[in-house]
């Protein structure tokens, strides 16, 4: 019998998966062995690093508006190969990692765990062998954090990237690391989303992107502090005005029901699917009943989750592209994640008459197509990148 997997949001904007595992903590008499043959490295921030590809430094908010810059926070971002270490060499050093591996939760004391600290489900335990993280522990201070020699291993089993904060003293470092193979393939940088639908009308250019930046599924940005607390934001109910505007897919006109709510245009994700079925960004929507999300927000708990899975053929279930009757309606806001490869993404989304509808430059971003505006037409190009 099969076990079902329980997600839990201790705050409404994180939503994790639990599932059994027991902890790695690999023998501190390896360590300097391991030391010994670090290769690529860099210390960076407050933390050496091996097999490092590339690294940069981003503002922790992304933001255009840098008033919102949040003192100056700021993360790095490392492309390291598979199986890369970070090793301490100060006193009084703690490394964490997210359980929904978002930057947010980093801040968070209730949705982070270390070296000897995990977390508890209701139903089963979870820790950082869940992250693909093996820990070599050094001497215990009496004071909680670890002497000087903590090395994290990360192998990535679960997914391609992993974030990780370090303390040091007073001091605090955030990371967000990316498996990344040498020499090629290297993640895209964030970029900011201003939300403005009005963009350059040429879809023609191909704004030199190759095939593998093309097909990126950009979990990592969307589950962003910014884009998480932006959606947080949104009112939790709104007029949802019925678009008067064509759209058009790739040069071809498809008649949606879709709606302007707060000044961004929402659709429905199945829609979306049915109509880029084909494409170089198609992509299938599934519900699987066997994950649950219990959250102290009861309006986020939910039995079942929508799971999208990239670069497939969508597979049809009946009332796609359904006109609507173009009544204006008053919709409320969903806290309902969605699922891609087991990671929750969040997305702007309201629901009007029993059906959700999702901001349609989400779903852009999240799939790296190009959503603009032209002579009052909604214009998708598969074949362009998301722009900002």
């Amino acid at each position: 019998m099969g076990l079902k997997k329980i997600a839990v949001s201790t705050f409404a904007s994180a939503f994790v998966l639990c599932s059994m595992s027991t902890a790695v903590l690999a023998n501190s008499s390896e360590k300097d062995e391991i030391l010994a043959n670090m290769k690529n490295t860099q210390k960076i921030g407050a933390v050496t690093i091996s097999d490092v590809v590339s690294s940069d430094v981003y503002d922790w908010y992304e933001s255009s508006d840098k008033s919102k810059s949040a003192e100056g926070k700021i993360y790095y971002r490392v492309d390291v190969e598979k199986g890369a270490y970070i090793y301490s060499d100060s006193d009084n050093t703690q490394f964490m990692v997210a359980i929904s591996n978002s930057l947010y939760d980093l801040e968070s004391k209730y949705n982070i765990m270390t070296t000897d600290k995990g977390y508890s489900c209701p139903a089963y335990s979870y820790d950082i062998g869940d992250r693909g993280i093996t820990a070599f522990p050094s001497t215990k201070n009496s004071n909680g954090t670890w002497s000087e020699g903590l090395i994290w291993q990360l192998n990535f089993t679960d997914v391609g990237y992993t974030v990780i904060r370090v303390d040091v003293g007073d001091e605090s470092y955030y990371y967000s690391f990316s498996e990344t193979e040498r020499p090629s393939e290297q993640t895209p940088p964030i970029s900011t989303n201003t939300d403005n639908d009005i963009v350059s009308n040429d879809t023609s250019i191909d704004n030199n992107v190759n095939d593998e930046d093309d097909n990126y599924i950009d979990i990592y940005s969307m589950n962003t502090y910014e884009n998480i607390k932006a959606i947080d934001d949104l009112p939790e109910t709104a007029t949802a005005v019925p678009n008067s505007s064509k759209v058009y897919i790739d040069g071809k006109e498809v008649n949606f029901e879709s709606y302007n709510i707060n000044g961004s245009n929402y659709f429905k994700l199945r829609d979306v699917a049915y109509a880029m079925n084909g494409t170089s960004k198609q992509f299938d929507v599934r519900w699987n009943p066997d994950i649950s999300i219990l959250s102290m927000n009861s309006k986020a708990s939910s039995n079942g989750v929508v799971e999208i899975v990239p670069n497939k053929s969508y597979t049809a279930v009946g009332g796609e592209l359904a006109t609507g009757d173009g009544n204006i309606k008053t919709c409320s806001k969903t806290y309902s994640p969605i699922f891609v490869s087991e990671n929750s993404v969040r997305m702007a989304g309201y629901n009007i008459a029993g059906n959700n509808f999702f901001k349609l430059r989400d779903i852009g971003k999240l799939f790296n197509f190009y959503v603009g505006w032209e002579n009052n037409s909604i214009i998708i190009n598969s074949n362009n990148k998301y722009n900002d």
